[in-house]
């Protein structure tokens, strides 16, 4: 007879492991152009001086048109990255 697992056990092999790509890696290729852009955009100044307000607007976009689910703060992240 097989031994019961123990409750530790249990919950230790419901957790999820972590993803270890950040968001921008796990978007379809459909999409890769569309992130070129909004970040080229954003280096030119296109959405105006105020990071956070253009973070916003990047992360709302791209949860309306099903691209990434992803926050200001990722946002943020992602455009300071070279």
């Amino acid at each position: 007879m097989a031994k019961k697992p123990s409750a530790v056990d249990e919950i230790a092999s419901s957790i999820p492991e972590r993803q270890r790509l950040s968001w921008e890696w796990r978007v379809d290729d459909e999409h890769r152009e569309t992130l070129v852009e909004i970040k080229a955009a954003s280096r030119e100044g296109k959405f105006g001086r105020h990071k956070i307000t253009a973070a916003r607007a990047i992360s709302e976009y791209l949860k309306r048109h099903g691209i990434a689910q992803v926050g200001p703060q990722g946002v943020l992240q992602w455009l300071e990255k070279p």
